[in-house]
């Protein structure tokens, strides 16, 4: 395991050498220390239960040093007529990348230019993919809305896992900040060009007390390759966050989302979708901690699972003793399309407050006879029939976007690939 530890470390020399500042360098030697400490991830690890990360292990792939910007980038990423930051493995293209005439309030820069905030939520100890980004980043996309400020176009961010002779692993960052009272739309696409390839993302989210953010993600990379990703948020009173994730791509995915509500009167929604087929492994992984007293929380993810896919959902809500009149739902949903699929359910609350409304429900089945065959009695075919009610489960999580720009592209997205698996 020693040998995999510092197989995976081969980048940090580098990217120390691309990016560094006296707060980044502290940041990455801690980040070290954190993931030779913890350990990768094996089956004894409660976290990863339900996904083996011995496939990351086994794909060895090589740290990125320098990539090329491809000429065009592939088409799956969200189709969005908005500022667009790209990053390429990792690094920031500014070429691809489309951001003159920004809003007024908005900034969007690389990390070179400053690192304030870069790492104060996200979590080393004990996370050993997070760590591993924060002592491997080349760069990172800094975004920022000033405070009091209405953005009404979304910044776009797509990053790219290109195809080399051998795999290759790279490490995008992200750190978003939204300033009091201000209201902005963050959509991210993680996209790859074939092949193999492991895409280890890290994204820091902080809502400042009164402010709203949509935050969308579609999660589309090569079906050969790999896909980590850890978000740390954290909301401020009387804020709203809405995140919604849709995984679709890579071989073996995992994302794991680790929510503070510090504010007070604070609105949280939590909404996901992982569509899988054929040999994929989709897994996602929440942890919401309810710090102070009066916040609310909804939280839906649901699955589509065909072929020999396997699903996880593994989410937790915490309600600290001082965290009174919590608000709580959580609810989780798996959708069968093969006996030979599989979902893991894990819902899970752990209350230490009395005046609270916390509930949470998992459930898996397969589609419904009775109203396939009232499709069907209506002249649909049985696959028409199967698609439709597949795609109605889904576009429940897909309708509930804010932005309408953003709803509209992500309900593309989906259909394109419900097409291409109901061919």
């Amino acid at each position: 395991m020693s040998d995999a530890l510092d197989h995976f470390l081969m980048g940090v020399g580098g990217a120390k050498a691309q990016l560094s500042s006296p707060h980044i360098d502290a940041l990455r030697d801690r980040a070290v220390a954190a993931f030779k400490a913890t350990g990768l991830p094996t089956a004894r690890t409660e976290a990863w239960k339900f996904t083996s990360a011995a496939p990351l292990i086994k794909a060895n792939a090589a740290p990125v040093v320098t990539s090329a910007d491809p000429e065009t980038l592939p088409a799956n990423a969200l189709a969005v007529d908005c500022p667009t930051v790209v990053l390429v493995d990792g690094a920031i293209s500014e070429t691809l990348s489309t951001l003159d005439n920004l809003p007024k309030g908005l900034t969007v820069r690389s990390a070179s230019a400053g690192d304030a905030g870069l790492g104060d939520l996200l979590p080393l100890e004990g996370f050993p993919f997070a760590a591993l980004n924060t002592a491997s980043f080349r760069d990172a996309v800094m975004i920022e809305v000033a405070a009091g400020q209405t953005v009404e176009t979304p910044v776009h961010i797509v990053s790219l896992s290109t195809h080399a002779k051998v795999p290759q692993i790279s490490h995008p960052r992200i750190c978003i900040k939204v300033g009091k009272g201000a209201i902005a739309a963050v959509a991210e696409s993680h996209i790859g060009e074939g092949g193999v390839s492991f895409a280890n993302v890290a994204v820091e989210v902080d809502v400042a007390d009164d402010a709203v953010l949509t935050h969308v993600k579609l999660q589309d990379e090569s079906r050969d390759g790999f896909h980590t990703a850890m978000t740390a948020s954290k909301v401020g009173e009387k804020a709203t966050y809405e995140n919604v994730v849709i995984q679709m791509g890579a071989s073996l995915a995992r994302n794991e989302i680790r929510h503070t509500i510090a504010g007070s009167h604070s609105e949280s929604r939590l909404l996901g979708a992982y569509l899988g087929d054929g040999d994929q492994h989709l897994d996602n992984t929440t942890f919401v901690d309810h710090a102070v007293a009066d916040t609310e929380l909804d939280e839906v993810y649901k699955g589509v699972l065909a072929g020999k896919a396997r699903g996880v959902f593994q989410g937790k809500i915490l309600v600290r003793p001082d965290s009174q009149r919590t608000d709580g739902n959580q609810m989780s949903r798996a959708l069968l399309l093969s006996d030979k699929a599989e979902a893991n359910l894990k819902p899970e609350l752990e209350i230490y407050a009395d005046d609270v409304k916390c509930s949470h429900g998992a459930t898996v089945g397969e589609l419904e006879e009775d109203q396939l065959f009232y499709l069907q009695a209506r002249g649909l075919s049985r696959p028409a029939a199967r698609a439709l009610l597949v795609d109605a489960f889904v576009m429940e999580i897909v309708d509930r976007i804010s932005s309408t720009s953003l709803r509209e592209a992500m309900a593309d997205a989906v259909r394109a690939h419900f097409a291409r698996m109901f061919k």
